[in-house]
């Protein structure tokens, strides 16, 4: 890769963002920011046409990697008409503003485009959302593939990985266990943890590489929610009996998930020679960045932290 290739990073002060960050640095690297506030970022409104080109024509960046979404599923099954003004509005301004300067877009798509019947699914399955949220993903898909040909469409599940500002899946569920909390978790709901290092590693890979297209890229083993945090619990010194397994019926969620998920990266392994991590590495390296950091810095983390030192 070129290092001195201009990146754009929307969405940089969350989860997937701020990683991107990381794995970009040394290079020019720009980082936006939309709602949280964070030292060394831009603000900038992607709802505001106007001001997303003038941003982007001021920047002039070689590779715009967009991550600023609204994930909460049932968030956006109730509130729609919003989550499309989040979720795609700005993809389409996005995809037509890079086509027109020139610059690759990159996009963070997900399993939940598939309707979860009879995965792991590979690029070439044939899509069916049954939810607001994988509706807006699969149409910001064809958008993108509509105004230009240079674009790398990433789908990805269960992403994970230590930060304390986050609230993905074990970032939020550990320190409850951690309390001796019981916690009640799909046990029909399937998919490929995937660590969010590997994530940004293999989207750097796919970028210094040229590609383009539709790549899946998710964890080698496909486990379902009440494992995948079982296994968690386990690997930092929890009670892995306090996760109660549940058919999502039983969980009164407002949006259908996708169940027999999940996702088989067919095409990746064509171009990238990076293995990614399996769900037990991964802990490890999880926990050992939980024990690295201030526990005092992670609000009630406090018995988790000391858990996992003990491991």
């Amino acid at each position: 890769m070129n290092p001195r290739m201009r990146v754009l990073v929307t969405g940089a002060s969350g989860f997937i963002g701020g990683q991107f960050m990381k794995t970009f640095h040394g290079q020019v690297v720009t980082g936006l920011r939309c709602s949280r506030s964070k030292p060394g970022l831009v603000e900038q409104d992607l709802k505001d046409p106007m001001a997303v080109r003038e941003c982007l024509e001021s920047l002039r960046p070689e590779v715009v990697i967009h991550c600023a979404a609204r994930p909460n599923v049932d968030w956006c099954e109730v509130n729609p008409h919003e989550a499309r003004s989040i979720n795609l509005s700005p993809v389409k301004l996005l995809a037509e503003t890079c086509a027109r300067l020139g610059a690759k877009i990159v996009f963070l798509s997900t399993d939940y485009v598939f309707d979860g019947a009879s995965g792991p699914y590979t690029e070439t399955d044939e899509t069916n959302p049954i939810n607001v949220y994988g509706c807006l993903k699969l149409e910001a898909e064809h958008a993108i593939a509509r105004w230009t040909d240079d674009y790398l469409i990433v789908r990805t599940t269960n992403v994970y990985g230590f930060d304390p500002e986050s609230k993905n899946f074990l970032m939020t569920l550990l320190p409850k266990l951690a309390r001796r909390e019981r916690v009640h978790v799909a046990s029909d709901q399937f998919g490929n943890p995937t660590t969010v290092k590997d994530l940004c590693s293999v989207v750097r890979d796919l970028i210094t590489k040229g590609c383009a297209g539709t790549f899946h890229v998710a964890g080698p083993d496909l486990v379902h929610r009440a494992e995948w945090l079982r296994e968690a619990a386990r690997a930092f010194g929890l009670d892995p009996g306090l996760v109660s397994g549940a058919l999502t019926r039983e969980l009164d969620q407002p949006a259908p998930r996708p169940k027999k998920s999940g996702l088989v990266s067919a095409c990746l392994q064509s171009v990238v020679t990076r293995r990614l991590t399996g769900l037990k590495d991964g802990l490890v390296q999880m926990r050992k960045e939980w024990v690295e950091h201030p526990a005092e810095n992670i609000p009630g983390a406090m018995a988790l932290w000391e858990g996992a030192l003990n491991v």
